[in-house]
């Protein structure tokens, strides 16, 4: 640690936690600042920083109960700062988690406990397998301010240069390497090059990096109903179809001709096909304005590829008005039936919609406004991983279980409601299979 930062952070402890309590940086990564405010207190391992800081948080009342607190969660209330500003700053929520409808119900209170966990399950999730940090970035920062810090714009996915600088990052590929500081790395020799072209001057994948970055600095978030209908819109200048079947090319057919192979197998390696033509669901489905929600990363990057430019891209997915084509007079659904069903069919929505004979989209809206996401195919070990959950354990180990799919774990609890969290402890394991 270097003496300019311990004087520059003694006048910020305080006798409430006793912890020294460094300033958050500009586009500061919340767990490498996590990893700083472990360094400054002497303190092995971040995770118990994090844990003294919950102890904090629940002595004094600043949120609902938990054992321990999400990490972005926790170092908002220790800056004293708004949670979701905190969230959209130094975090990659914004574009790690789906674009979501405007027109469902948003949680209302952050301290809920169902809020709570879905921040953590969203903060959570890493899509760059690799801490990356620029190497003139960390010798800058040195030589300014005496340490350096880990940056969250060296973090997305499909990025693999500095933005400042335009040169190649560095990439830590050990376990838990926001516990010390990039220039400790850089020290150590603890990184490698990556093992591809940072592909900086690419169109395609240039346009896509500064769509992350303007994503990243929206106020509001998209929707995805309209950032499907402007995708479909654009992809038709490409003669792309947007069915399931037919002669045209897919979409991910035109991802794959205009993106480097070896890019696409390092950040996205489902992007493949065995025969051109097919439609691959996650990436063909994007332009289709259906089922609840879509993948923030996977639309920028369809964005990037039918638009020839990022500033006209940006500007269609915020502005367009989606209007449902044929709009069809809802039925109105008992919620209190709806949920006897939904428990009694195990969370299968599509048994729900037959038992009550509602169209299985009305009765998908339904269970998303209520917040109950679908349980449909879900096998036994991933249930039991989404029961787990609600009853208390630790996230990041649920995660590790390489016996659960993940996709669908993650799904379950991103679309999850209040409701939910007491609604699942009345579900069978036994008829998950």
């Amino acid at each position: 640690m270097h003496a300019l930062e311990t004087r520059e952070f003694k006048k910020a402890k305080t006798s409430e936690h006793n912890l020294l309590v460094p300033y958050i940086l500009p586009d500061e990564f919340y767990l490498g600042f996590l990893g700083r405010v472990a360094i400054i207190n002497n303190h092995v391992n971040p995770a118990e920083t994090n844990k003294l800081i919950s102890n904090w948080i629940r002595e004094t009342g600043h949120a609902v109960h938990m054992q321990t607190y999400p990490i972005a969660f926790s170092l908002a209330k220790l800056l004293k700062l708004s949670v979701n500003d905190f969230v959209k700053q130094h975090t990659l929520e914004a574009i790690n988690g789906r674009i979501k409808s405007k027109r469902l119900p948003s949680p209302k209170n952050i301290n809920e406990i169902s809020s709570l966990k879905s921040l953590q399950a969203l903060t959570s999730i890493q899509l760059k397998p690799s801490a990356c940090f620029c190497t003139e970035c960390v010798k800058e920062d040195v030589d300014y301010r005496g340490f350096s810090y880990w940056r969250r714009s060296h973090q997305l996915i499909g990025v693999d240069w500095c933005l400042k600088h335009n040169i190649i990052l560095s990439e830590v590929k050990t376990a838990k390497p926001f516990r010390t500081t990039p220039a400790s790395h850089l020290n150590l020799n603890n990184y490698v090059n990556s093992d591809i072209d940072n592909y900086a001057e690419h169109p395609v994948i240039l346009r896509y990096s500064q769509l992350l970055n303007d994503v990243l600095d929206l106020k509001e978030s998209l929707d995805f109903k309209a950032t499907s209908q402007v995708i479909l819109n654009q992809s038709k200048t490409h003669n792309v179809r947007a069915s399931i079947v037919g002669k045209k090319k897919t979409l991910s057919d035109l991802m794959i001709e205009k993106l480097p192979t070896e890019w696409l197998n390092k950040h996205f390696p489902n992007l493949k096909k065995e025969e051109a033509g097919t439609f691959l669901y996650g990436f063909d489905d994007i332009q289709k304005p259906n089922g609840t929600s879509k993948s923030c990363i996977n639309t920028l990057l369809a964005a990037a590829v039918v638009f020839d430019s990022p500033d006209e891209a940006i500007f269609k997915l915020i502005t367009y008005q989606y209007t449902p084509q044929n709009q069809t007079k809802t039925n109105n659904i008992n919620s209190q039936t709806f949920l006897e069903s939904y428990i009694k069919n195990n969370g299968n929505v599509r048994k729900v919609a037959e038992e009550e004979s509602i169209g299985y989209l009305s009765a998908l809206k339904n269970a998303t406004k209520m917040g109950l996401p679908t349980l449909s195919n879900i096998d036994r070990k991933t249930f039991e991983a989404i029961q787990d959950f609600y009853n208390g354990s630790d996230l990041l180990t649920l995660m590790q279980n390489p016996e659960i799919n993940h996709e669908k774990f993650t799904m379950a609890i991103r679309t999850a409601g209040t409701q939910f969290s007491s609604t699942i402890k009345k579900l069978t394991v036994n008829k998950h299979k």
